[in-house]
C-alpha cells in the first residue's frame, strides 16, 4: 500500500513547515478531475475494505470549490484534507481520526488524542496553505498517574498547557475560544465509497 509511505512523508512535512506540499497531479484538470486523479494515483481499489466510506466533500475555506476529506482507515494513518488552489492539489495531514472544521471559516480543529494524552491543534486553510496557528496539550502527568493508580479515590486529573506554558482548564478553553467558536465546528455530513466518490468527481457538473 503505497499510501503508507506517502502519509509518513506528508506528516513529516506538516510537522516541519506547518503546511503540506502540492501533490503531483495534472494542473489543467480543474478540481473534480484533479481530485479523481489523486485518488486513482495514491490509492487502489483494494486499499479500502468493501463498502468502506472514507471520502467526503467538505467546504473549509471561503470559496465555492470543496475540499476532499480522506479517512485513511486507521487511527495511526489519520486523515487527509485536500484543497485545490492555483491549479494544484495541496494535501494536509491530520492526526488520528475525528478533526472538525468550521464550514467556510477556514479553520480545522484537531483534538484526537488518546490514552491520557490529548494534543489540540488549530489549523488555518488559506490561499492553498495549511498553517498551524495555535496548539495546546492536555495530559495526565506522571505524578497524577501515580496517585490515580495507588488511590482509588483520587480523581482523574489533567494538566493543561498552552504554547508550552501550564494553564488552568478555564484558561485553556479561553485560549481555544480566541481562535474557534466550538459551537460552529462540525464533522463531514456525508461520506462516500471509493467507487461512488470517483463517480461523483468524474461526472461533476453533468
Amino acid at each position: 500500500m503505497k499510501r503508507v509511505n506517502i502519509g509518513i512523508a506528508a506528516l513529516s512535512v506538516a510537522l516541519l513547515t506547518g503546511c503540506a506540499e502540492p501533490a503531483p497531479v495534472n494542473t489543467e484538470l480543474g478540481w473534480p478531475s484533479a481530485y479523481a486523479e489523486y485518488i486513482r494515483t495514491e490509492y487502489g481499489e483494494e486499499y479500502f475494505r468493501k463498502d468502506e466510506m472514507p471520502f467526503a466533500l467538505i467546504y473549509v475555506d471561503d470559496n465555492t470549490e470543496p475540499e476532499l476529506l480522506i479517512d485513511s482507515g486507521t487511527e495511526a494513518g489519520g486523515e487527509y484534507i485536500l484543497t485545490y488552489y492555483d491549479g494544484q492539489v495541496v494535501e494536509g495531514h491530520f492526526s488520528r481520526i475525528g478533526s472538525k472544521y468550521i464550514q467556510y471559516g477556514g479553520l480545522i480543529y484537531t483534538d484526537t488524542g488518546h490514552q491520557d494524552y490529548y494534543p489540540v491543534e488549530i489549523t488555518e486553510l488559506k490561499d492553498g496553505k495549511f498553517t498551524l496557528i495555535a496548539s495546546g496539550l492536555k495530559y495526565v502527568s506522571d505524578e497524577d498517574w501515580e496517585k490515580m493508580t495507588t488511590d482509588e479515590n483520587y480523581p482523574y486529573t489533567l494538566t493543561y498547557e498552552w504554547k508550552g506554558e501550564t494553564v488552568t482548564e478555564e484558561e485553556f478553553n479561553a485560549h481555544v475560544a480566541e481562535y474557534v467558536d466550538e459551537f460552529k465546528l462540525q464533522y463531514a455530513e456525508k461520506y462516500h465509497t471509493y467507487e461512488d466518490m470517483l463517480d461523483i468527481l468524474d461526472n461533476w457538473g453533468q
